[in-house]
């Protein structure tokens, strides 16, 4: 009982004359509390939520309250939120190869929820940052072929072909770009000067 009046001691001193990053902190050590110690994780996330919608939520402190809810919705299966978090994460976290990491989840999230676009966005942005990262220029390949976008689809093949690999993949993509230019895109010069390529 004394955790959760602590709890709720903490969320009450939340008040508007009380600076925004501390009422960041109270909020935080009020989720841990909801979270952790009285198992209560639907609390903890709502807590935890306010304080990353907060504008005393900056920097490490930002940071920091998206790894935890991120955690906490994964924990409670709320992944269309879980998502929108992921991306903030994708955009604040100061590590490359945390960032990458995090892009991955979003790309692989939203596709998973049928966000085709924001999967599309996460790829991407994977790509702008490693141009030569052929993991995600794979998974954007096989994502725009499903989708049937085909101009984008080209483009990434091309894309794909520039950054090496070996020499039968680099053939079967000219080989898909110059059928693509002739069915469905209707380009048969384009297709003949492909092939001849090839």
């Amino acid at each position: 009982q004394r955790h959760g009046r602590y709890a709720e001691a903490l969320v009450a001193a939340v008040r508007d004359d009380v600076a925004p990053e501390v009422q960041v902190t109270l909020l935080v050590e009020a989720a841990r509390v909801r979270a952790e110690i009285l198992s209560d994780a639907a609390a903890g996330t709502e807590l935890l939520a306010r304080a990353l919608a907060n504008r005393g939520c900056v920097g490490e402190a930002r940071l920091l309250v998206a790894r935890k809810l991120a955690a906490l919705l994964e924990a409670q299966n709320r992944e269309p939120e879980r998502l929108d978090v992921l991306e903030e994460l994708g955009r604040i976290e100061p590590e490359d190869d945390e960032r990458m990491r995090v892009l991955g989840q979003v790309a692989i999230l939203a596709d998973e929820l049928a966000e085709t676009e924001r999967a599309l966005v996460a790829w991407r942005a994977r790509l702008t940052a490693r141009p030569d990262d052929g993991d995600p220029l794979d998974a954007l390949v096989m994502l725009l072929e499903r989708e049937e976008r085909w101009g984008e689809l080209v483009a990434a093949l091309r894309q794909r072909e520039t950054i090496g690999g070996d020499a039968d993949q680099r053939r079967r993509d000219r080989v898909r770009i110059a059928e693509l230019q002739a069915d469905p895109i209707a380009d048969p010069r384009a297709a003949l000067e492909t092939w001849r390529s090839v």
